[in-house]
C-alpha cells in the first residue's frame, strides 16, 4: 500500500515542479528566480504578500503581511509551461533571501528577464508590418522549408523574422523553439558548451500550425548579444504530435549584419501594477 501511495503520488506530481519550503519575512523581502517571465501567482493565504517585479519579469517578492502568518501554499505558472509549487512558512530572519530556481544551463546566460520598454502589443503590430523578402539562412527537412528572413536591432534588442512553409498534407503543429548558442565545431563535449537564450518575445505557440496552403511568419525578439567566430546561433522547432524537427543556424558574422528595425510611430507602453 505504502508503495502504491508513493506511485500515485509520483503521478499526480506529473508536470509539476517538486515542492519547496520558502521562508518569509516581516521586515525582509524574499525573491525567487526562474527561468521564465511570471504568469501567474495563487497565494494559500492573504497574509502572504507577493509582487513580480516590474523590471525583472522572472523575479517574484514575498514577504509576509502579518507575523501570524501560518504554514501556506503558494503556486506559480512561468511562461514555459512550469508549475512550481511551494510550502510557504513564516521566519523573523529567513535562512535565504534569494531563491534560485533556474535550470543549470541558465545560468550561464542571462540572470535577469529585464523588462522591454515594447509591450506585447508592439511586438504584435511589429509583426505585422515585418515582411522581408529576402533570405538569409534556409533549411529544408522533411519535405519543410524554414528561412531566416530578416535580422533587426532596434532600442537595445535584436528582431529574428522566419517564415516556414509545409510542402506535406500532413500539418505540423508547433510544439516548442530552443535557441542555442554552440560551438561550431562537433565533439563529445560540445553540448555540454551549449548557452540556451530566453526570447523577450516569442510568437511561437501551441496554437501555431503549419499547413501545406497556409505558410507562417514567425518572430522571435532578444536582449541585444553577439556571439564568437568559433560559436553558431542555432534555432530548433520542435512538433507536438511527431518527430519532425527543423533546426536552422547561423554565424556571428551574420549576425552582425543586422538591419535597422524601420518602424516608427509605435505606442510605447508599460505593465506591471505589482498586484495579483
Amino acid at each position: 500500500m505504502k508503495y502504491m501511495l508513493l506511485i500515485l503520488g509520483m503521478l499526480l506530481g506529473y508536470g509539476l515542479s517538486a515542492q519547496q519550503l520558502i521562508e518569509v519575512g516581516w521586515d525582509k523581502t524574499t525573491y525567487l528566480m526562474f527561468d521564465s517571465e511570471i504568469e501567474s501567482v495563487d497565494r494559500g493565504s492573504r497574509f502572504l504578500l507577493s509582487q513580480r517585479d516590474e523590471a525583472g519579469l522572472n523575479l517574484l517578492k514575498l514577504k509576509a503581511g502579518s507575523r501570524d502568518l501560518g504554514m501556506t501554499n503558494l503556486h506559480v505558472l512561468t511562461a514555459d509551461g512550469t508549475l512550481y509549487d511551494f510550502t510557504v512558512t513564516y521566519a523573523d530572519s529567513p535562512a535565504v533571501l534569494t531563491v534560485d530556481l533556474r535550470k543549470p544551463d541558465q545560468m550561464n546566460g542571462r540572470q535577469v528577464l529585464m523588462k522591454s520598454s515594447y509591450s506585447k502589443e508592439d511586438f504584435e503590430e511589429i509583426h505585422a508590418k515585418l515582411g522581408s523578402t529576402k533570405t538569409i539562412a534556409r533549411s529544408i527537412a522533411y519535405q519543410m522549408d524554414l528561412l531566416l528572413n530578416g535580422i533587426y536591432f532596434e532600442e537595445g534588442l535584436l528582431f529574428f523574422e522566419f517564415s516556414v512553409a509545409n510542402n506535406t498534407v500532413i500539418p505540423f503543429e508547433q510544439s516548442r523553439v530552443e535557441i542555442k548558442v554552440r560551438d561550431k565545431k562537433g565533439g563529445k563535449r560540445s553540448s555540454n558548451r551549449a548557452v540556451s537564450l530566453t526570447p523577450v518575445y516569442n510568437s511561437f505557440d501551441k496554437e501555431t500550425v503549419v499547413t501545406i496552403d497556409q505558410p507562417q511568419s514567425l518572430l522571435l525578439v532578444f536582449d541585444v548579444f553577439t556571439i564568437a567566430e568559433k560559436k553558431k546561433l542555432e534555432f530548433s522547432f520542435y512538433e507536438e504530435h511527431g518527430d519532425r524537427q527543423l533546426h536552422l543556424a547561423i554565424s556571428g558574422k551574420k549576425l552582425l549584419r543586422a538591419d535597422s528595425l524601420l518602424i516608427s510611430n509605435l505606442n510605447q507602453t508599460t505593465d506591471g501594477s505589482g498586484e495579483f
